[in-house]
């Protein structure tokens, strides 16, 4: 009887860890700029419409969703960038981080994506990355 009770503890402690489990965000803004000036936006393909996870310098939760997960970066409703993550597995959770930095009168974001799909790359924001993406947002 011991044990069966041993057994129902670790089996609640592992789920009501595995339903714990949730994606950490931050973003970072240098050389001045101004964090209300960006707004972040993810889609997860397939299954959930478009998300505001960053605007006016606030920033939401992560839902999990394994797949195509498109992230969406506007800067002052004019310079974008889209970047593609797959994750292949739902309930993992993921640390997302984007740098804003200032070079040379561009605008960089160095987007570091950790977990069980890691993704690491800088990306400069422009304007005609912007046509296909200006679409009615859920929040």
């Amino acid at each position: 009887m011991k044990k069966i009770i041993i057994y129902i503890v670790i089996g609640i402690i592992v789920i009501f860890n595995a339903c714990n489990k949730k994606n950490h965000f931050d973003a970072n803004f240098k050389d001045g700029l101004n964090p209300k000036d960006f707004k972040i936006e993810l889609r997860i393909i397939y299954s959930t419409p478009r998300l505001i996870i960053f605007e006016n310098g606030l920033a939401k939760n992560i839902p999990n969703g394994y797949g195509e997960n498109d992230w969406i970066i506007t800067y002052k409703d004019s310079v974008c960038y889209r970047i593609r993550h797959f994750k292949t597995r739902g309930k993992e959770p993921h640390d997302y981080s984007f740098q804003f930095y200032k070079e040379e009168n561009n605008i960089y974001c160095q987007i570091e994506i950790s977990g069980i799909n890691n993704l690491k790359r800088t990306v400069l924001l422009k304007p005609d990355n912007c046509y296909n993406w200006k679409r009615k947002t859920n929040s």
